[in-house]
């Protein structure tokens, strides 16, 4: 008997990035606070640091879960998101946290480009006909045509 195994969808792979993506902002940003604890001397620009990559983590859960939804906003949410994490990588200090990261991020990026037509749904005739729905009825005259007896 053979097994079939079916090869993971690139909509539930970009949500599992975003995912993984969000646990690793989520245990940086736990180790900058319990740094913070250590070292009273900057206090303030860690718990600021801190706050931004805890929003981050934020950030990269909501565009996980809006990324099953398939819809437009979901999909430029997630660039933006990626844009803003790909910008401050590579301007800030790189180290190997900042090499993973950056790996997941420019994966998540292509994913979302070769991706964007789940996510922009057309209203043509042609995709009208596939998902089975149907435009309204216009008279040949307009909607007051009928009333021109």
């Amino acid at each position: 008997m053979s097994t079939v195994t079916k090869s993971p969808s690139p909509i539930k792979v970009t949500q599992v990035l975003f995912f993984i993506n969000a646990a690793i902002w989520l245990l940086f940003g736990a180790v900058s606070l319990i740094r913070m604890v250590n070292n009273s001397s900057q206090i303030v620009a860690t718990l600021i640091i801190s706050i931004f990559m805890l929003g981050n983590v934020g950030a990269m859960l909501i565009a996980g879960v809006g990324i099953a939804k398939r819809n437009q906003w979901s999909y430029y949410f997630g660039l933006a998101v990626l844009a803003i994490n790909i910008v401050l990588t590579i301007t800030d200090e790189f180290g190997v946290f900042d090499l993973l990261t950056l790996i997941i991020d420019l994966v998540l990026l292509g994913l979302l480009i070769v991706t964007k037509s789940f996510y922009h749904r057309s209203t043509d005739d042609n995709s009208l006909a596939k998902t089975g729905a149907r435009r309204p009825f216009v008279p040949p005259g307009g909607i007051d045509d009928h009333r021109r007896l």
